[in-house]
C-alpha cells in the first residue's frame, strides 16, 4: 500500500494522529510492506493504545481519503522497542535509510534480527506465513 504517490500523505496522517495524542514524532519512515516510527512516548498513554489509535485513523484516512478500491487494513500485532536516549541518532538515521537499508534486507530477516530473542523467548513467526516463505 505505501508508494512514493502516497508515503508522504500517510505519514503526515500517523504524524498528526501521534501529535494529538500527546506524543513527538521524531521520524516515521518505511518501506513498501511496514514502517518504522521512533517517538518520544508521553508517559500517560501506553504504547498499544497509540499504536491501536494509529492504525484505526490511519487505515480510515488510507480506505476514505485515498482509496484505490481495495479495503486496507494493517497487520494485527506490533513490535516497540524501548532505547535510551543515547541510542535516539542512530536509531534516527537507521530509520531514515528503511529504502536503502531493504535493497539488501527484507522484511523478514530485518525482524528476525531486530527481534533478538532470549534464551527463553519463543520465536513468532507466524508474521510471515503468507508473505514471507
Amino acid at each position: 500500500m505505501l508508494n512514493s504517490a502516497n508515503e508522504s500523505e500517510i505519514y503526515n496522517q500517523i504524524t498528526r494522529v501521534t501529535e494529538k495524542q500527546g506524543h513527538e514524532m521524531l521520524i516515521i519512515n518505511g518501506n513498501k510492506d511496514h514502517i518504522h516510527i521512533l517517538v518520544k512516548l508521553n508517559p500517560i498513554e501506553a504504547i498499544s493504545d497509540l499504536v491501536r489509535e494509529i492504525k484505526k485513523q490511519s487505515s480510515w484516512f488510507i480506505n476514505h481519503k485515498l482509496s484505490s478500491g481495495k479495503k486496507f487494513n494493517w497487520e494485527k500485532g506490533f513490535r516497540a522497542f524501548t532505547h535510551t536516549r543515547s541510542q535516539v541518532n542512530s536509531l534516527y538515521k537507521y530509520i531514515e535509510k528503511q529504502k536503502e537499508y531493504h535493497l539488501n534486507v527484507n522484511f523478514r530477516e530485518e525482524y528476525l534480527n531486530l527481534s533478538e530473542l532470549k534464551e527463553d523467548d519463543t520465536e513468532d513467526i507466524s508474521i510471515f506465513k503468507y508473505k514471507y516463505p
